[in-house]
């Protein structure tokens, strides 16, 4: 998995589950935030809505929320060339983005502190030891050897 996303610029994908909390939020934007310095293309897409208290992140990445911009959202998944998975442990837990998430073709990886994972993933990393997923970013970040790429904006969503 390292040689994936510490190679050649990527179109990388951040998905959470339906109701993304602040472990969700904080992981994906935090992810998000260090391989965007890394020199990928990076996006965000949550199934639906989140809470407003949820909207202070620094970060510049914008979070799409897949049932108010479908279209965007299709398309985003469509060029992605790498998805990944981050605080759930299986397909449903996305909703209505299931089978999107189900059916991605490319690379996909897991990130998750849950339990039990579903096998849907190329990559996965589940750790239920972790508190956080958020936690688990930041050891994965620096296992990987993107450690450099942690700027405020990452350390602050996954704090």
């Amino acid at each position: 998995m390292k040689g994936l996303l510490v190679s050649d610029s990527k179109k990388v994908l951040l998905v959470t589950h339906e109701n993304p909390d602040g472990d969700a939020i904080g992981s994906a934007v935090g992810l998000g935030e260090v391989l965007k310095n890394h020199g990928h293309e990076v996006k965000i897409i949550v199934p639906n809505a989140y809470p407003e208290f949820l909207k202070w992140f620094s970060s510049d990445i914008e979070v799409v929320v897949y049932e108010r911009k479908l279209s965007l959202a299709k398309s985003i998944i469509s060029d992605a060339e790498i998805m990944i998975c981050l605080d759930f442990n299986e397909p449903k837990r996305v909703a209505r983005m299931k089978n999107k998430v189900y059916r991605f073709s490319r690379t996909k990886i897991l990130i998750d502190h849950h339990p039990f994972p579903t096998r849907f993933c190329n990559y996965t990393i589940s750790e239920p030891h972790y508190s956080s997923t958020a936690e688990l970013v930041f050891d994965v970040v620096h296992r990987i050897g993107l450690e450099s790429c942690l700027n405020h904006d990452a350390s602050e969503a996954l704090f």
